[in-house]
């Protein structure tokens, strides 16, 4: 009963959004079509037709691809190749988010064949762009961003503002992926920028989205909720399906980092009936695992292992690494906490091998192998367990690491925009200053005057008292602006000498990292020498080697982690030597 009830919520919702969409995207495309049959040319006919094409994206996948293949079709008939090229560049994003990279590639290898050199190259940055997708919905983000570097170096030189800020957009999330929150935060905030300067505002609901993403990394769950629920607003107002489809996925992770599970299950099963309707079998199965997760936590296991059963369906056929890891993952999830172990870790390994060549260094990934480490660790398969306890820690290391760096960027952030707002503050405060003084004088001058005129009535004695006067609150006021000069003095070496030490912390954390690597590995081959010796007594051949290559690979390490903290020691002292 309950599977049948999980697929007729699915089906009544599909019908619901359906009514929805075709209701609400009716008379803008009643408007292309018209336009469409009117058009006197072929030329304009596609042009007409990428823009519609730019809807069904919003809406659905398929219907895309299909209007997508026949606007190739005719702009190939009549070789016209500004068509080709935009909707060869259209094709690829919709097969990545359908999930489809066989045909994806097969459309990059014809888009490099078929693109021309222009004057400003913008065919270039867009071919390099869509690379820098494909890349990224497979998870290989090295390579994403290598390329969308190479398309930003063009975007920037020929300043197409529109694309520069989508690619801005796109690289922040290869970085954020990757656990480089400075970055990703840069780029971002550039974007951001640039769709503000340009009033898009169909871009800022894109841009809200990944902002709010940002704000959940940073660990401030309260403006990133705040953010995802205006983004479905400015979504559903600008008729976004995908905007709201991407917020809702994304709140379900955000509750679950806060362990609400049934808020999080709640907009994961919104996520994945809407990305039902879009086609969109990726995000689908990304949702229907987040669901299975919370429901495990819930202890609801018989509806977690449907939905586990159903992601893993949809993400074998969606190529997606990421998203195939979270459906297998899910299931061994479910399986270890009702401590079935050994049941567990199939579904487990499955997971991380489709993430062998994926680019990932994220705190969920780290999870996924302590989990899996436990299960070993429970059915007895202890160096296996060790083994994946040292991923655990690496990527933890990593996370915590760039954790580190991201809280030093926002200090610095905010220490350099107080000393603006300070900056601004004093000047404004010398400008009334200033304006006081010379009102001040005026009435002095006016006081002085009067006194002058005064004393030439009442006598010479009265006179040379006023001028007295005068001298005495001149010398005041010049000591009281020395006195100011020397506390902005002070106050500048202070600041000064903070931020040494702040920075200087910095780079001790820094060296620290590397040192415990070197630290923790020697112990560890120590315990392993001790092992030695005994399996030697025992002339157990097959052991004395296999902890012999344990203690190369320990050996390795410390090597690697001596080289980093050497390499951290040279660029400090490369950095202190200055250039010209």
């Amino acid at each position: 009963m309950m599977k049948l009830f999980i697929k007729t919520s699915l089906t009544l919702v599909i019908v619901i959004f359906s009514i929805g969409l075709v209701n609400a995207q009716n008379r803008k495309l009643d408007s292309l079509n018209i336009l469409i049959s009117k058009a006197v040319t072929d030329t304009s006919q596609i042009n007409l037709s990428l823009i519609k094409l730019d809807i069904f994206s919003t809406i659905n996948l398929d219907s895309a691809i299909n209007l997508g293949l026949k606007v190739l079709e005719k702009s190939q008939s009549i070789k016209f190749y500004r068509g080709e090229v935009d909707v060869r560049i259209k094709l690829i994003y919709n097969y990545c988010y359908k999930g489809n990279f066989s045909a994806a590639s097969e459309q990059l290898k014809f888009l490099g064949q078929v693109i021309k050199p222009t004057n400003d190259s913008s065919d270039y940055a867009d071919f390099y762009s869509v690379n820098g997708l494909f890349n990224g919905m497979q998870s290989k983000y090295d390579s994403s961003i290598y390329y969308y570097k190479k398309s930003i170096r063009i975007y920037e030189r020929i300043r197409n503002s529109k694309r520069l800020a989508q690619t801005y957009s796109n690289i922040a999330i290869g970085y954020q992926q990757q656990s480089n929150f400075p970055a990703a935060l840069l780029y971002f905030q550039k974007a951001i920028d640039l769709y503000n300067r340009d009033k898009n505002k169909l871009e800022i609901a894109y841009a809200y989205l990944n902002l709010a993403g940002t704000y959940s990394n940073l660990g401030d769950f309260e403006r990133s909720e705040i953010t995802f629920l205006t983004t479905i607003e400015l979504a559903k107002k600008n008729l976004l399906k995908n905007v709201e489809l991407y917020a809702y996925t994304n709140l379900s992770s955000l509750y679950m980092d806060q362990q609400n599970w049934q808020k999080s299950y709640e907009f994961a099963i919104k996520a994945a009936e809407l990305g039902n309707v879009m086609g969109d079998h990726g995000i689908q199965a990304a949702s229907l695992s987040k669901a299975s997760l919370s429901l495990s936590n819930l202890k609801e296991f018989d509806k977690a292992f449907d939905l586990s059963k159903q992601a893993i369906f949809l993400a074998d056929s969606s190529e997606q690494p990421f998203i195939i890891n979270q459906a297998y993952s899910s299931l061994g999830f479910a399986l270890m906490m009702q401590k079935n172990f050994k049941a567990a870790i199939p579904y487990y390994e499955k997971g991380l091998n489709s993430l062998k060549d994926a680019d990932l260094y994220i705190a969920e990934i780290g999870k996924i192998f302590k989990e899996l480490s436990e299960c070993y660790e429970k059915t007895g398969s202890h160096s296996k367990a060790l083994e994946m306890f040292k991923q655990f820690s690496l990527i933890q290391d990593s996370v915590r690491s760039r954790d580190n760096i991201q809280k030093a960027t926002e200090l610095t952030m905010n220490y350099e925009f107080n000393k603006k707002q300070e900056s601004e503050k004093a000047i404004q405060q010398a400008k009334d200053d200033v304006t006081y003084a010379r009102q001040v004088g005026l009435i002095v001058g006016l006081v002085l005057s009067f006194i002058i005129i005064l004393g030439a009535f009442i006598g010479y004695y009265n006179k040379r008292k006023a001028n007295n006067l005068l001298q005495q609150q001149k010398e005041e006021i010049e000591n009281t602006l020395v006195k100011l000069k020397n506390t902005q003095a002070q106050l500048i070496q202070s600041e000064k000498l903070a931020s040494l030490g702040e920075m200087t912390a910095g780079i001790a954390h820094e060296i620290k990292n590397p040192l415990n690597f070197v630290n923790n590995f020697s112990e560890v081959s120590n315990e392993l020498i001790d092992e030695l010796k005994i399996e030697l007594k025992k002339n157990n051949l097959d052991g004395v080697t296999q902890i012999v290559e344990e203690l190369k690979q320990n050996l390795e390490r410390i090597n690697l982690h001596g080289k980093r903290a050497d390499s951290i020691v040279k660029g400090m002292l490369l950095h202190s030597r200055g250039t010209s």
